[in-house]
């Protein structure tokens, strides 16, 4: 077969103009950015900016204002971006290279170099954000500038992931069609599956065994399953009664037959970290029939794996590392592929059910979902029976949220409203006032879904892969309801959050349209086919870069910056490394009878779940206390942990219990050096049952 030698785009002249130009941009980019330490603080902590600002040789100015700013070299700026891309240019060229060494489309170094070096000009997305950042600040525009301010990492992420993304991608849809492959998963896309569940099952069980895991919405999950072997009851003894009353989700519990061999924290650890790392699979499935390309599915397989919502669904920002609607992600995936395939049936007697086992906020998924698949159906083929499954799974949908919110939850709630109704604020604190407030305030409606923050919120889903499920709007507004839904929220005072917090992924909110986003993303892959300069492997290389870059800028894991601050709250060393607290967790529990019923603070409470009973000693009222902040009548200990980031008593002489119950309490000889307080009943103290 004869070679074709590919046509080289540029020339050296070019090529090397366009990567200085990039190159200074990303250089004066950085000089405004770096030099006030309120919107460098988008990207990194204080301290690591004071770091880096020394390590620049900058030097640190206080305003009369309270403002702190840099004084930064030009020229210093322009060789660290200097420094940076060339690094990428020469690994990103033996890259190109070697990837296209094939008997179709030789590829040579010098090609690669003028090729990737000419991507340079992507950088130039970076004076957009510049000319918004001037606007905002001549115009006085508050909105503006915040506006700039708060989507820094996302400017900086596409900048990277357009000038870097041919690194990783054919040089022709032909070629990559040539190495066709079956569809089973790639080596490469098997490997990042496997490094996923490894990392991850690492962080979360350190952060188990260094007392860092909250049992509340997370810990207590182990906790039901324990409850319900144990004849308990679908319940932890922090919910208000039984678990439905919080959440019609059971999915857990599928856990059982594994759970009575390893009855542990850590399993439920373990299958989170693999459910989530299978999300792998249906996206590379999904890629694979849209683009017939085996580079783009692997690429997109990883791009799930590197997708920073996806790793606060594992770890999220208060450091709750399991929730069963994690679960969920990999399952509506699924359901998602066999839909396009038109399996029905395995779809709806499978998939379907499972999802939402997984969580009910999936149904707002299913909703709009019925409705594609009916559209799809009948103006592609004129499928019936694509038709009538559409509009009976949208008919569904509907039917069962308003059985879950006004039946099912509401029966196990002694008739209360969803607890996660008052997440609304002024909106309503019941489904029934949110609704008259979608009249009766259109205003106040309005101005949440056309605000700022949800701007923000929409960049930090879309961004990480590059807004390639625009590509497939119709896919993408399956997810839109639950999107307005969520950007109606304004998360509770305890939480620490406000109206006007940036709805950033940091939760678990967003984990129903995880799925949506790189559904759409590999249908909008398949657009690219046809396009010469566009072809799907090169998309797929967008997404990894910008997870990428967006990744170091707000993951909790090794890819993040704050992984490896020293002075972050989440620094390695202070969360995964076994602190002299965690060491003293023996000495506590040889204390406590295991037929005990204890109430004990929050991240020493996971260790009390297979006890009698496993009390929450803290400052929220709850039914078991008859919704009184004291503990239950029934306690036999309560066990303080004075070193967790949110403890309230550093010393006995804080305790209630010993300040107006001295009588009842006894303060068992500290054997922890302070570290924890345990108070023991009297026995002439009369005890009673709780219900």
């Amino acid at each position: 077969m004869n070679r074709t030698q590919p046509q080289i785009e540029y020339n050296d002249r070019t090529a090397g103009l366009l990567w200085c130009v990039g190159t200074l941009v990303l250089a004066w980019f950085l000089t405004t950015v770096l030099g006030d330490s309120q919107v460098a603080g988008t990207m990194m902590s204080q301290g690591l900016w004071v770091s880096l600002i020394e390590k620049l040789g900058g030097e640190i100015e206080p305003l009369p204002s309270g403002a702190v700013i840099a004084n930064l070299s030009f020229p210093t700026l322009c060789l660290a971006a200097l420094i940076f891309n060339a690094v990428c240019l020469i690994i990103g060229s033996i890259s190109r290279t070697c990837l296209n060494r094939d008997h179709t489309v030789p590829v040579t170094f010098k090609h690669s170099l003028n090729t990737v070096a000419a991507d340079g000009k992507w950088w130039l997305i970076l004076l957009v954000w510049q000319f918004l950042s001037i606007a905002g600040l001549l115009g006085g525009s508050e909105s503006l500038q915040s506006l700039a301010t708060g989507t820094i990492p996302f400017w900086l992420a596409l900048g990277f992931a357009f000038a870097n993304c041919r690194a990783l991608s054919r040089v022709s849809q032909a070629s990559q069609q040539a190495q066709l492959l079956p569809s089973k998963l790639s080596w490469t896309a098997l490997g990042a599956m496997l490094l996923f569940v490894i990392v991850f099952t690492g962080m979360n069980w350190q952060l188990f065994a260094n007392l860092q895991t909250p049992h509340g919405d997370s810990a207590m999950y182990e906790e039901h399953l324990w409850n319900l072997t144990h004849g308990k009851g679908f319940r932890s003894y922090l919910d208000q009664g039984l678990f439905p009353g919080e959440h019609l989700q059971a999915i857990h519990l599928l856990l059982f037959p594994i759970y009575m061999l390893w009855p542990s924290h850590l399993l439920l650890e373990l299958s989170e970290a693999v459910a989530l790392g299978v999300c792998a699979i249906p996206v590379y499935r999904m890629t694979l029939r849209h683009t017939e390309s085996q580079r783009a599915a692997t690429l997109m397989a990883i791009a799930v794996l590197v997708y920073f919502p996806l790793h606060f669904l594992e770890i999220s920002i208060d450091l709750k590392t399991f929730r069963p609607i994690s679960y969920g992600v990999p399952l509506l995936l699924f359901t998602l592929d066999n839909l396009e395939r038109k399996k029905y049936r395995l779809a709806f007697l499978l998939w379907l059910p499972l999802t939402l086992l997984a969580k009910e906020d999936f149904a707002a998924i299913f909703a709009p979902l019925g409705l594609w698949v009916a559209w799809s159906a009948w103006t592609e083929q004129k499928d019936k029976t694509g038709l009538k499954a559409g509009l009976g799974l949208t008919l569904f949908s509907v039917i069962y949220l308003i059985f879950v919110i006004k039946l099912a939850i509401p029966y196990f709630r002694a008739g209360g409203d969803v607890h996660y109704a008052r997440y609304f604020g002024e909106l309503g604190n019941s489904p029934g006032d949110i609704a008259r407030s979608l009249f009766t305030q259109p205003g106040a409606v309005l101005g949440r879904l056309f605000s700022l923050r949800t701007v923000i919120y929409a960049a930090a889903l879309l961004i990480p892969v590059s807004g390639l499920s625009l590509l497939s709007p119709s896919r993408l507004l399956v997810g839109l309801p639950l999107f307005g839904v969520l950007s109606l929220m304004q998360l509770s005072d305890e939480t620490g959050s406000s109206a006007t917090d940036m709805l950033i992924p940091f939760h678990h909110f967003h984990a129903p349209l995880v799925p949506i986003i790189f559904w759409s993303a590999a249908a909008g892959l398949g657009r690219l086919k046809n396009q010469a300069a566009w072809i799907p492997s090169r998309g797929a290389s967008l997404a990894v870069f910008s997870g990428l870059a967006t990744a170091v800028f707000f993951s909790l894991s090794p890819l993040g910056v704050a992984f490896w601050d020293p002075h972050s709250v989440h620094y390695w060393k202070s969360l995964y490394v076994i602190s002299e607290r965690a060491q003293q967790i023996d000495k506590v529990l040889e204390q406590i009878p295991e037929n005990s019923r204890v109430a004990s603070t929050d991240f020493i409470h996971p260790r009390f779940t297979h006890y009698e009973r496993s009390y929450d000693y803290s400052q929220y009222a709850r039914k078991v206390s008859g919704y009184e902040l004291r503990v239950p009548e029934d306690t036999n200990y309560i066990v303080i942990d004075t070193g967790h980031r949110y403890s309230w008593i550093k010393s006995p002489d804080e305790i209630p219990e010993l300040q107006n119950e001295p009588e009842k309490w006894e303060l068992l000889p500290d054997r922890t050096s302070g570290d924890f307080l345990i108070l023991k009943r009297r026995e002439t103290s009369t005890q009673k049952e709780t219900p």
